[in-house]
């Protein structure tokens, strides 16, 4: 499309692909210790991992629904490309029909 702004199809499931593939290797990840042996600041470097364990879950997810959004884009850009093959008058085509 000279002129205007394209994207192509493939690029835009490569993007959605990278997302779901960072929230998937996230997940993958090792256990965390089950029991930390620290003396004195045991319950305080459990509390961190603990915290850490539920920010790294909503990282996933929020991984996850980027990558599902991007891919929602992908559908809609398809349409709305369909659309304008279908409704909008072609370069040279001479005259306009009605949208």
């Amino acid at each position: 499309m000279s002129g205007g702004y394209r994207v192509e199809a493939e690029t835009i499931g490569e993007v959605s692909r990278a997302f779901h593939m960072a929230a998937e290797n996230l997940t993958n990840t090792d256990d965390p210790p089950e029991k930390v042996e620290a003396g004195e600041p045991s319950a305080a470097i459990a509390a961190v991992v603990a915290h850490l364990a539920e920010q790294s879950s909503q990282l996933v997810a929020g991984l996850h629904s980027i990558g599902d959004s991007v891919e929602q884009s992908r559908t809609e850009y398809d349409a709305q490309e369909l659309w304008s093959v279908d409704h909008l008058p072609k370069p040279g085509a001479g005259g306009s029909r009605p949208v």
